[in-house]
């Protein structure tokens, strides 16, 4: 049992140490990860809710929450801001689960070399076969903000992911 602690962890320092979030388009934003996990707990009122904690260690089967928050460390509003932000290989992505406020959200599903809107992705099959690309075949995942952000403004994006 130890052993397989052991394994998650250091599956989980590769997964942070590979996955950071990239802003590209201007070089004032600074962007951070966080690897977090939902949580159901019983509030004061005895309501149950979904809170976030840190990830210590994962077993496979389990989601992780990827939170990305960036912030404009510039003096002027940051233009034609993009996110871009691997799955990690050990990894399938959630479908559905990535969002963030005033973005358009893209994907790939050939390593990062094109993007494209879920319903326009196709990946080759066992067969041969050009199909339709399932959320398991994301390999990236791309948030462009439609908006300018203002100097020291910060934002949120997030997607979850199942360890393997």
């Amino acid at each position: 049992m130890r052993s397989l602690y052991y394994l998650m962890m250091a599956v989980l320092i590769l997964i942070f140490s590979v996955s950071p979030a990239i802003a590209e388009s201007n070089s004032d934003v600074s962007v951070t990860t966080s690897i977090m996990r939902e949580v159901e707990v019983e509030n004061e009122q005895g309501k149950k809710e979904i809170r976030l904690e840190n990830v210590e260690s994962a077993v496979p089967g389990e989601e992780i929450v990827f939170i990305v928050t960036y912030l404009n460390k510039g003096k002027l509003p940051a233009e034609n801001i993009v996110l871009t932000n691997p799955v990690p290989r050990e990894m399938i992505y959630v479908g559905g689960s990535a969002g963030g406020e005033t973005t358009v959200i893209i994907f790939s599903v050939d390593g990062g070399d094109t993007y494209d809107m879920p319903e326009k992705l196709f990946v080759v099959d066992e067969n041969g076969e050009r199909v339709q690309a399932k959320p398991e075949d994301y390999t990236h995942i791309r948030w462009r903000l439609t908006e300018s952000l203002e100097p020291e403004g910060e934002g949120v994006v997030r997607f979850k992911a199942m360890l393997k």
